[in-house]
């Protein structure tokens, strides 16, 4: 695929101010998409969130019966629809990070953006994207949990109190190495969303990752800004401004009976009265009294906090075609830069010449 709309490389301040450019032309048409599963996240999440509560007082009578078993695998299963509609918004929402890639792509070439054909594309190579996927959002992270997890667990068989801490400290020595590793290795691929829609001749996921470590060389510090320019902004920054806004308009506090009642409902679910019903009170002890008191006397500010947390999630969520637009410009920088250098590489290889 050529190269639409870069005929020389930029500077990244130049690809972040076109990136926020973009957003502000095509950003209204591209964020539509996402709703849906947005919608399918947060939905999910609350139903996760609420629904627990409501099947606990159903619950109660069957423990008063000795039914104990039955009362809390109802509790354990009202999650379960919340849980599979939160996992289908993730799917359409991580497929959406390659198709609208292609879509701005279309947008830097001056073509009208096809998000169907774009979302079909992806479709049609699910597994190979799926796989791509467990790497990047999984796999890559496995190694430093695991050696956390594995010194944690041997540390219980040393025989002496510092072999323990000797062997905590290395544990988690390693598994801070192993998580800088995961975190370089993430930032070098950081364009694999791009690689994956825009050169879909890379057909396996270990492709598409060495495509991208080939772009990546020697541009670190650029995709390091990158990803922390993405960061800032999406999770730190635009939710700052919503919530904001959020407070001085007073959608806050419209929103805060429904917080509220929320708070409410959970805190006189798991007060200590009420899990003494359960059988449950004598063994948390007096730390979980303490830190109920806490919360018990700090309902406003938690519910304050969950209207925030709630649209700050939504913003990040609905922040997802800005990125787009800034690590698609990126790629193609990327890009550019790499294939001149390989034709710098080819003007200044000797030439062989002919047997005579």
């Amino acid at each position: 695929m050529a190269l639409p709309g870069a005929a020389a490389p930029q500077s990244f301040w130049r690809l972040l101010a076109r990136s926020f450019q973009l957003y502000g032309q095509w950003g209204a048409r591209f964020t539509l998409p996402v709703l849906a599963p947005t919608a399918y996240k947060l939905g999910g999440l609350l139903y996760c969130a609420l629904m627990p509560f409501y099947v606990l007082e159903a619950a109660l009578p069957l423990t008063q019966n000795g039914q104990t078993l039955s009362a809390m695998a109802l509790v354990l299963a009202s999650p379960l629809p919340g849980l599979a509609l939160f996992c289908v918004g993730v799917w359409r929402y991580l497929a959406l990070m390659a198709s609208l890639s292609t879509n701005a792509a279309q947008v830097l070439a001056n073509a009208p953006p096809d998000f169907k054909a774009a979302s079909r594309a992806i479709d049609a190579r699910a597994r190979a994207y799926s796989r791509l996927l467990g790497i990047l959002l999984g796999g890559i992270w496995l190694p430093a949990l695991g050696i956390y997890l594995v010194t944690l667990a041997l540390s219980v068989w040393m025989p002496s109190v510092l072999l323990r801490v000797v062997l905590l400290l290395s544990g988690m020595g390693l598994a801070l190495a192993a998580l800088g590793a995961a975190t370089v290795f993430y930032i070098a691929c950081s364009t694999a969303f791009q690689v994956a829609a825009l050169e879909p001749h890379h057909l396996r996921a270990r492709d598409t990752l060495r495509r991208c470590l080939t772009l990546a060389r020697g541009q670190m510090g650029r995709l390091t800004l990158a990803m922390t320019a993405w960061t800032l902004v999406t999770s730190l920054l635009a939710p700052a401004i919503i919530c904001a806004l959020s407070d001085v308009t007073g959608l806050t506090r419209a929103l805060l009976p429904a917080s509220a009642l929320f708070v409410t409902r959970m805190l006189d679910a798991y007060s200590p009265a009420q899990l003494a019903q359960w059988g449950a009170s004598a063994s948390l002890g007096a730390l979980y009294d303490w830190l109920y008191g806490l919360m018990d006397a700090s309902r406003s500010d938690i519910a304050r906090g969950g209207v925030h947390l709630t649209l700050g999630l939504a913003v990040t969520l609905l922040s997802l075609p800005w990125g787009t637009f800034l690590f698609t410009l990126l790629y193609q920088d990327l890009r550019l830069r790499h294939e001149l250098t390989q034709k710098t590489s080819d003007a200044l290889a000797p030439q062989e010449t002919p047997a005579s």
